[in-house]
């Protein structure tokens, strides 16, 4: 009987055992499935060495104006597979989508919060700037902080004192810049970044604090060309500035919750009432994680921008002289002395199409980061749950079946486009550039003021670089004249 009973046991335990290897079997086959379908439609493309991924390759192909190697060469190669616009790779740490498809753009860009969702490309980005910025914060806060700086920035209210600050501070400005020497790039950097300092902090802050907080801010932003701990590399000194540019700012808010110095509406107050009203709570780190993201994206993409219009025009005689000729005619209506309004703003028509040329061929924002909030099909394609997905912005810019002859400075092309759904420098959706009113209005009131009261001269060849943002190496040097009045602006340059 008892070898019955255990003859019973053993049978029962290799029953049940198998049961729970096929199960368990199963599960794997189940899972490994639905990976392979997965993998099998995941987009084109490889992801290089173990770890590294193709980050080596990505930093050598020295991306430059209009160009972009990595993104092309892998385009290219994915060609024969039905869409070489989009692909997959890897790059630092990370399994990414790369999409150069206007169509796939727009549709990734507006589904924000939905099937995607904004994140910073790199941890250096994270690290350097902070967790809270305007990339990293969603839904209800992203949208209650992003309509208080449009608010501040392009709201009917604040344009009329946004427009007078900037053509003070740019006369200013560009006075100093007369019969010199000048690094256009990083002159327009430290006026940019003196402009958003005073919009976001008061215009109490004081010229010796501006410049403290443009030196320090200077050195921490190049934590992100380099962001390893290795002797020599700089890092230390780079990160030292960092923590104390950290501390400068966040001593400026506290001192501003406090005391409540500033009467006008600016950014904090904006923050300190959606905060008092039980809209937001009450965190300095989200005030300041604020700051940082908006000092880096604003400065360095308008400085460029003023940059890259100088650059174009100096290499587009006719372009050149046309625009004179439009401000020109402003300058001799208005007289010396009176400032701009916003119906001569508003008349420059050539201008505008002068900017959004300098816009659509610069590229200062070249692409924009997304990570998938679940497995998403797109033409065919699967894009997993938790990748990153770069959309490249500059893709359909450069793309000769959107523009006619689309690597050439073209500003007439646009008296015949007008409105253009590929034309996106500032994003489109929930994460449109809040600032892009201001930025025009900037661009505009420079050009005026720079070409109707000065001439220059481009000295010598600069390359560019454009990463980890687009730069030029000697900042474009140009020597800058003073021009006597309008009708001289029409012949000197």
């Amino acid at each position: 009987m008892l070898q019955y009973l255990t003859l019973y046991s053993l049978t029962a335990v290799l029953v049940l055992t198998s049961s729970v290897l096929a199960l368990l079997l199963s599960w794997l086959w189940l899972r490994h499935s639905t990976l392979f379908l997965k993998r099998k439609s995941l987009p084109p493309g490889g992801m290089g060495w173990p770890i590294i991924g193709q980050s080596l390759e990505f930093l050598a192909s020295r991306p430059s104006l209009a160009s972009q190697p990595f993104i092309e060469r892998h385009s290219a190669r994915c060609r024969h597979r039905r869409y070489g616009d989009i692909f997959k790779c890897h790059l630092f740490g990370n399994p990414f989508i790369i999409s150069t498809n206007a169509k796939i753009n727009d549709y990734i860009l507006r589904n924000e919060d939905v099937l995607f969702q904004s994140c910073q490309p790199t941890r250096a980005h994270t690290w350097v700037l902070g967790e809270k910025t305007l990339t990293d914060i969603h839904t209800d806060m992203h949208m209650k902080i992003r309509d208080a700086l449009t608010d501040l920035l392009s709201s009917d209210k604040s344009k009329g004192e946004i427009f007078d600050l900037l053509q003070n501070m740019m006369s200013t400005k560009l006075g100093s810049w007369q019969d010199q020497f000048v690094h256009v790039q990083h002159e327009a950097t430290s006026f940019v970044l003196s402009l958003l300092l005073k919009c976001l902090l008061g215009h109490s802050v004081e010229d010796l604090e501006l410049e403290d907080l443009q030196a320090l801010y200077n050195e921490s932003k190049n934590l992100l060309a380099f962001p390893l701990n290795i002797p020599g590399s700089g890092y230390r000194r780079h990160a030292e500035c960092h923590r104390r540019l950290i501390t400068v700012l966040r001593k400026r808010i506290d001192e501003w919750r406090t005391s409540k110095l500033e009467t006008y509406p600016d950014f904090l107050e904006i923050l300190w009432n959606e905060e008092q009203n039980g809209n937001l709570k009450d965190n300095s780190n989200l005030a300041l994680d604020c700051l940082m993201g908006i000092l880096f994206h604003g400065e360095e993409t308008t400085a460029m921008a003023m940059t890259l219009i100088i650059k174009f025009l100096s290499e587009s005689p006719r372009a050149l002289d046309q625009i004179k000729e439009e401000h020109a005619a402003i300058y001799k209506r208005k007289g010396k002395a009176k400032s701009l309004t916003w119906e001569d703003y508003e008349s420059m028509e050539f201008t505008k199409n002068v900017i959004k040329e300098s816009l659509r061929l610069g590229n200062v924002v070249p692409w924009v980061c997304r990570v998938a909030l679940q497995d998403v099909e797109i033409k065919g394609f699967i894009i997993p749950k938790g990748w990153k997905v770069l959309v490249f912005l500059m893709g359909p810019h450069i793309d000769g079946t959107c523009y006619h002859d689309p690597k050439s400075f073209n500003p007439w092309r646009w008296k015949a486009i007008g409105n253009d759904s590929n034309f996106i420098p500032y994003g489109a959706g929930l994460r449109c550039c809040p600032g892009e009113k201001a930025a025009n209005m900037l661009l505009t009131i420079f050009l005026h003021l720079f070409i109707t009261k000065y001439s220059w001269q481009v000295v010598g060849e600069d390359d560019m670089i454009c990463f980890p943002v687009m730069t030029f190496q000697e900042g474009f040097p140009v020597v800058v004249k003073d021009v006597k009045d309008a009708d001289e602006c029409l012949i000197l340059h």
